[in-house]
């Protein structure tokens, strides 16, 4: 009987510290898709930095239809740098996630371009944009998003143009 009875408790205990590491690990985990699920959230909610097609800020870095066109045809990529400031701080595993979420979050928020197919990954500051979209305007817009977000430094786009006839999808670069 006092087999069975320390048996029990041993049982017991090891239980009770599984059950309080593996607890503990999912509550971390839920943390964690919590925080990512509001800072996409917030990226979503950030209407005010949807770019306009008229933005200035195109003009600036050289993003409007003819420049695309232009150095699509000398080197079929696209690369814009940001300014650099004092106080940037330097980029990490972290920084590069929120950017992540931040760029995919206004993309989404975009009317026009929630309905490409860009896919964006991000690499201490560096962010590369490759996929498809319907216009050169959107090409130029997606950089400028990218770029106004925090922790990019700077944004190197392979993005095509799809051109859809006759529900024949055909890819310009």
């Amino acid at each position: 009987m006092r087999k069975f009875f320390n048996g029990l408790v041993m049982g017991i205990l090891l239980s009770a510290v599984a059950f309080f590491f593996l607890g503990s690990t999912y509550l971390q985990q839920s943390r964690a898709r919590i925080q990512r699920e509001a800072d996409a959230k917030a990226a979503a909610m950030d209407i005010t930095n949807t770019v306009d097609p008229r933005h200035p800020k195109l003009d600036l870095l050289e993003l409007r239809d003819e420049e695309i066109r232009a150095e699509l045809k000398r080197s079929n990529e696209i690369i814009r740098r940001k300014p650099r400031d004092i106080g940037d701080s330097e980029a990490g595993p972290d920084s590069d996630n929120r950017a992540l979420v931040e760029i995919k979050g206004k993309y989404k928020a975009d009317p026009k371009l929630s309905a490409c197919d860009i896919s964006v990954n991000c690499a201490h500051g560096h962010v590369a944009l490759i996929g498809t979209v319907f216009s050169l305007d959107e090409i130029g817009q997606a950089i400028l998003i990218a770029l106004e977000s925090g922790g990019v430094r700077d944004v190197t786009s392979t993005l095509a143009v799809k051109v859809v006839t006759n529900d024949i999808q055909t890819i310009n670069p």
